[in-house]
């Protein structure tokens, strides 16, 4: 278990989110281990209005549970991992109108190729793979249904307790009340463990 901050390049604005978060993991050894992570999210837009003004943009939360299985499909040298994560957004403390609060669902891939450790002292890496699709409920002024689907690749990068992710992701979206176009882009995370 431990407590998670990032700083995030959102859809083309900088936004910044706190990151407080719980992990556990059920059966570890087991062909049916658990992963659980709960996590609450605040997205602030420093460069927008707290609320949707010209730019349609405005502060939000959201608190999300990801449910994983590591061990359930072997393959290869790694393992496919399914995945669901649920999330609730609603308004943020300093939104200045209604967010169309509502739920997304996603359900998802990811598989972990085995590569020598990036940096001295890094005890293991991988490319991770990743795909994922998601139902939208309607939040956003979206229209509920299939809205978008995810592709993903990433690598870690380990020090003393710190961890530097950078991923590349292409995006398909089925909705156009979610975003009218595909979308290639990009991010890069700062976590530490403690």
């Amino acid at each position: 278990m431990g407590f998670v901050a990032y700083l995030q390049r959102i859809c083309g604005r900088h936004g910044a989110g706190l990151l407080p978060g719980i992990r556990a993991e059920f059966f570890e050894e087991e062909w049916y281990a658990l992963d659980a992570d709960i996590a609450w999210y605040y997205y602030d837009y420093p460069h927008s209005d707290s609320h949707a003004g010209d730019d349609g943009i405005s502060d939000s939360q959201e608190i999300v549970l990801a449910l994983s299985m590591p061990n359930l499909i072997p393959l290869g040298p790694s393992h496919l991992v399914p995945s669901y994560t649920v999330g609730y957004n609603w308004d943020g403390i300093q939104s200045g109108e209604d967010v169309d609060n509502g739920w997304i669902h996603t359900f998802g891939l990811a598989y972990d190729i085995p590569i020598p450790a990036l940096i001295p002292g890094q005890e293991e890496a991988a490319i991770s793979l990743g795909w994922d699709i998601s139902y939208n409920d309607g939040m956003f002024e979206s229209d509920s249904g299939w809205s978008h689907s995810t592709a993903r690749v990433s690598t870690v990068f380990e020090w003393h307790g710190f961890s530097l992710t950078p991923a590349l992701f292409y995006q398909w979206s089925f909705e156009d009340t979610v975003n009218p176009e595909d979308e290639f882009f990009a991010s890069v995370s700062l976590n530490y463990a403690f």
